[in-house]
């Protein structure tokens, strides 16, 4: 079993190798689930009594920064917003090149 922290969180991997399902033994589907559990009380508990109090303590203390992040999240929601309005063009181009392509076999 290895826990790990990724981008889109804490992961748990049970068996042999590093992303092993089939591998795992048997009653690890519980084990996993008890950790996880047991983890996410944990977690739970330290961001009410520790870091609730850390926190207020640090921003009392002018040791906040934010970050500005309005520049990346404006990119992201125009790369995102230009697939959405481009895939109608995109899916009809599709369409007539797969329609075209299936008349030209049609009629050869």
């Amino acid at each position: 079993m290895s826990i790990a922290l990724e981008k889109f969180g804490l992961r748990l991997y049970l068996g042999e190798g590093a992303h092993a399902g089939q591998d795992a033994a048997p009653g690890s589907a519980e084990v996993g689930r008890t950790v996880v559990a047991k983890l996410s009380a944990a977690a739970r508990c330290l961001e009410r009594h520790v870091l609730t109090v850390l926190g207020a303590e640090q921003v009392a203390a002018g040791r906040l920064t934010v970050h500005n992040q309005a520049a990346s999240l404006r990119h992201m929601y125009e790369y995102f917003r230009r697939l959405a309005t481009d895939a109608p063009t995109r899916a009809m181009a599709f369409s007539l090149a797969t329609t075209t392509s299936a008349a030209k076999e049609h009629h050869s």
